[in-house]
């Protein structure tokens, strides 16, 4: 298995990796996508450009973070429209998922379609320790597919790690003791962490307590 693979790295050696492409979204609001939407979506098409990856079926995948919010756009949709103004070749078959509000929605929703198309293999992006995350998750929901993470973004602030490493706790505990591939205990222990989550998580967005984009880019750790 690769690791620690970049879309920087990918480029620089030509780096040709197999399997279906996710994109996973990072951020939405009213006035349309977080820069980190936009970014994940941007670093794919580079990638597509250059014939690294399937344009074929690609997955995209996010409505946003909050629940109550009506965005104008799904992350997913708009991830995709970015992709499609940025590349030559666009995508031609994408999967639109726009059904999840968090990391463990992405995954469980993705694993549903990897099920249904018999995919073997994923190639995430998304930003360093968000597609850590991922993978850490997919290992319980798809246990049976091969996943390959390439990173958008390779530094980030301590602050935006700390998040990350909150939130990987959080889904270690929610998930400890339950088989991989348990899907019906896996919805089950992940519905009740939303309940537990649901009202910190509001207070949060109403008095404007979330990460911003910009607290990756202020590269303060490794």
């Amino acid at each position: 298995m690769m690791r620690n693979l970049s879309v920087e790295k990918m480029l620089s050696h030509e780096i040709a990796v197999l399997g279906t492409p996710a994109i996973i979204g990072a951020g939405n609001t009213q006035a349309g996508l977080q820069e980190g939407s936009v970014h994940n979506a941007e670093q794919f098409a580079r990638v597509l450009d250059a014939g690294l990856v399937s344009g074929g079926e690609v997955i995209f995948t996010g409505m946003g973070p909050s629940t109550t919010i009506e965005y104008p756009v799904s992350e997913a949709q708009g991830m995709l429209d970015i992709v499609n103004a940025n590349s030559r070749h666009g995508v031609t078959r994408p999967i639109i998922e726009d059904g999840s509000y968090d990391t463990m929605g992405n995954v469980a929703n993705v694993a549903r379609i990897v099920e249904a198309r018999e995919i073997p293999s994923l190639v995430v992006f998304g930003a360093i320790y968000h597609v850590d995350r991922f993978q850490e998750l997919a290992a319980k929901r798809m246990p049976d597919t091969k996943v390959t993470t390439v990173r958008t973004l390779e530094r980030t602030s301590i602050k935006a790690r700390a998040r990350e490493e909150v939130l990987s706790t959080l889904g270690y505990l929610t998930h400890i003791g339950v088989e991989p591939g348990d899907h019906e205990k896996l919805d089950a222990r992940e519905d009740a962490y939303r309940r537990a989550m649901r009202f910190p998580k509001e207070l949060m967005f109403r008095f404007g307590v979330t990460e911003r984009y910009s607290d990756n880019l202020d590269n303060e750790a490794a």
